[in-house]
C-alpha cells in the first residue's frame, strides 16, 4: 500500500476521533451515538441499551476535555 494512502486514512481517522472527542466533551448524545453503526452491540447490549449509560457518563464529565491514551491505528 502506498504511504500516501495510509497517511490519508490516518488523517481521516484523526479527524473522526477529534469530532468524537468534541461531541463527548460537549455532552452531545445524538452526535456521540451517530459514530456507532445501526447494528452496534457491546457485551450483548444494543446502542439503545447503552444510551442511558452514556447519558450518565456525560453527566459526570461536566464538559471536561476527553483525553485518549495509548492510541493505536490498526488497519
Amino acid at each position: 500500500m502506498a504511504p500516501q494512502s495510509v497517511q490519508a486514512d490516518g488523517r481521516r481517522f484523526t479527524e473522526a476521533l477529534k469530532a468524537w472527542r468534541s461531541a463527548k466533551a460537549g455532552g452531545d448524545i445524538s452526535r456521540i451515538t451517530s459514530f456507532n453503526t445501526a447494528d452496534f452491540s457491546s457485551n450483548g447490549k444494543a446502542l439503545a441499551d447503552w444510551t442511558p449509560v452514556l447519558r450518565a457518563e456525560l453527566g459526570h464529565a461536566h464538559g471536561r476535555d476527553i483525553h485518549v491514551k495509548d492510541l493505536s491505528y490498526l488497519r
